[in-house]
């Protein structure tokens, strides 16, 4: 046990999860372990290499070539060749021509703007039907597009920037494929290490007697959603199939630990820890230190791993009849599972992965595209009005800032003007301090890598960086007055439009009600212990079950955040003003937790052939999750009241023949 415990959680890496746990009931976004330094060295000494002909030549213009490679830097997907060189390439061409494009038609009239924003926000919402990657690409060339409307040309000024766009992506994509190679997927397999590193502290609190499990599922279920997000973007298509069947087997057992240590949590709430159970629980943790090192590596060496789990499997837990011992050998069985998963990955490839999947742009998507075709107009009609100088620098806010569902669009708006506002502060000492050409290069490299190595950790961060470059850039280049306060102000106008847009044209109104996710959550468990009490164990019915079970948590722990209110707003909405609603949410959300927790005990047992099933409970709960969905007023209040009571509660722990698992003692 000394041994295990000697390599507990670092108290920085307590406290960033903390951080990110407090940031996350308000809806930011904050992931440490996504932090790149070697990504924001090589986009920094890209950007300023690519500076350095604007600044030898005395050509503003040619600070496209240093605009170009950033963004390419950015947009670089980090997974296999081919798919860097489709992604690269495609910004490169498709971003070019763009460019070109947008530069000689505005060269007209400034009335020509409007159609090119039409298109371009139309063509950026419906990106969103494609994977994530290339949702980002048609973006960045969408906002490359908005940008070329601050430039205006004739024909030949017009190749002229496209000429320098290009050039500037060659930069980077020479930079990135050839002389400074970076080691791919780093993002996804960071993010899946994280599971396994908040799974080390939640275990190694229980082996300390700390049961705080709203905490714990909150933070594991946070990590794998993330991570599930991230391993998506893994498109067998462009070659990844190796990683995306790691990936995918490192988030099946990270999903059967943490179903498990509920399990466990929930057992020691009942009749709290023994010394055993403390002492494996440790050994445990170590074991997910291990696994979260292993999931890391493109070529796992997993004979750690295997060594680490065995030693779980002691003689008290392979001969212990408690509950406790029998969910530990699962937790052993399922990390040995992972060591061999690692290691066979070629073998369970699935070639019919890489099919090629058609989408069809959904009626939410349609009026993203919509909105957001709207917010860009609206956008450079209040520019025009009043008159507003670099108004491409509001219209990429308003492009960045549109999302589809009203809630996220509020999260990021605020974001986004928390970051401009300081990053214009920061642009503003920086061009007050530095006046000459050597010092500014050394600020520009040192935003561009901050900027890169922050862009997976948090959004206020980037945009903070961001802000500060394009402001010290654009002032090295083109030096004027009040450019710092000017990109504040079009990021607040871009950002207000953009914000209201969402809110008043074809709202999502659901996406963040109380109400809403309340019977989302409690629909889903009631569902996910009927899976359970049917005693079902083919593999259709445990895929559906799984996937209950996930979509149960997340309503779950949204029902939990949303208890807050407004993100960045403290909070003040009538379920936190109101004391009374406020109490019976949050008893709710208690008795889910201790549902969930018996039936995922009950689960277990039944596995092990401990337990029976019991298909008519099974009925009578799937007929009151139905009746919450309906959203029936009487039926809902008598569910609620069944489950706060802890009658459901019983019906679960009465389910077979062990009696003694009941938490009515």
């Amino acid at each position: 046990m000394g041994d295990a415990s000697s390599h507990a959680p670092s108290f920085s890496r307590r406290l960033l999860a903390a951080l990110s746990r407090r940031l996350a009931r308000h809806a930011i976004a904050l992931t440490p372990e996504q932090f790149s330094l070697w990504e924001g060295l090589r986009a920094a000494v890209a950007t300023a290499t690519a500076l350095v002909p604007a600044l030898y030549l005395h050509r503003p213009l040619y600070a496209w070539i240093a605009f170009a490679t950033f963004w390419a830097c950015l947009i670089d997907p980090g997974g296999t060749d081919r798919q860097r060189v489709q992604i690269l390439g495609g910004f490169t061409l498709y971003g070019g021509v763009v460019v070109a494009l947008t530069t000689w038609l505005v060269h007209f009239s400034s009335l020509a703007v409007f159609p090119i924003l039409l298109l371009v926000g139309i063509g950026s919402g419906l990106a969103r039907m494609f994977s994530p990657v290339v949702m980002q690409l048609c973006l960045l060339i969408g906002a490359a597009s908005v940008a070329a409307t601050g430039f205006p040309q004739g024909i030949t000024g017009a190749v002229l920037t496209a000429t320098l766009f290009m050039a500037g992506c060659l930069v980077a994509l020479l930079l990135c494929l050839i002389l400074w190679r970076l080691q791919p997927y780093a993002s996804a397999r960071k993010a899946v290490a994280a599971i396994y590193q908040a799974l080390e502290i939640m275990l190694s609190e229980l082996s300390m007697g700390r049961l705080r499990e709203t905490v714990h599922r909150q933070a594991v279920r946070n990590a794998i959603e993330r991570a599930r997000a991230l391993t998506v973007q893994l498109d067998a298509g462009h070659g990844n199939s190796l990683m995306r069947v790691r990936l995918e087997a490192s988030l099946a057992t990270a999903e059967r630990l943490f179903t498990a240590m509920l399990a466990i949590e929930h057992l020691f709430e009942i009749r709290g820890p023994r010394p055993f159970e403390k002492s494996e629980l440790a050994r445990l943790a170590a074991s997910c230190r291990e696994a979260a090192r292993q999931v890391q590596r493109l070529e796992p060496a997993t004979q750690a791993l295997k060594v680490q789990a065995e030693r779980v499997l002691a003689r008290d837990v392979r001969s212990s009849d408690e509950p406790s011992a029998h969910l530990l050998r699962i937790c052993a069985d399922a990390l040995l599972g992972l060591a061999s998963a690692l290691m066979n990955a070629q073998a369970n490839l699935d070639i019919s992965a890489a099919a090629r999947r058609f989408a069809r742009p959904s009626a939410a998507i349609w009026r993203h595209a919509g909105r957001l075709s709207i917010a860009l107009v609206l956008t450079q009609a209040v520019c025009l009005y009043f008159r507003l100088d670099y108004a491409y620098w509001a219209l990429i806010a308003a492009l960045l800032v549109v999302q589809p569902a009203g809630f996220t669009t509020l999260t990021r708006s605020l974001e986004r003007l928390v970051g401009s506002i300081a990053g214009s502060i920061l642009a503003a000492v920086l061009g007050n301090w530095l006046h000459e050409i050597a010092p500014l290069m050394g600020a520009i490299t040192i935003l561009a890598l901050c900027a890169v190595a922050m862009r997976g950790v948090n959004y206020t961060m980037l945009v903070l960086f961001l802000t500060s470059l394009f402001v010290l850039v654009a002032d090295l280049v083109t030096p004027g007055p009040r450019l710092a306060a000017l990109r504040a102000e079009d990021n607040i106008v871009g950002a207000i439009i953009g914000l209201a847009c969402v809110v008043f044209l074809w709202p999502e109104r659901d996406s963040g009600d109380m109400t809403h996710l309340l019977q989302q959550a409690l629909a889903g468990n009631l569902e996910y212990a009927a899976y359970i009490m049917d005693g079902i164990n083919d593999a259709p019915t445990r895929a559906a079950m799984a996937t209950t079970q996930r979509d149960a948590g997340v309503a779950t722990i949204g029902a939990e955040f949303a208890r807050g209110g407004l993100p960045l707003l403290g909070g003040l909405t009538a379920s936190s003003v109101t004391g009374r609603r406020a109490r019976e949410h949050i008893e709710i959300l208690r008795a889910l937790r201790r549902l969930s927790g018996e039936a995922t005990l009950l689960r277990f047992d039944m596995e092990a052939g401990l337990r029976h099933a019991n298909p008519v409970g099974a009925a009578q709960l799937r007929e009151m999750a139905q009746y919450v969905r309906s959203g029936n007023a009487e039926a809902l209040k008598q569910v609620v009241s069944d489950l706060t009571t802890g009658q459901i509660l019983q019906m679960v722990a009465a389910t077979g023949a062990m009696a003694d698992r009941s938490v009515s003692g």
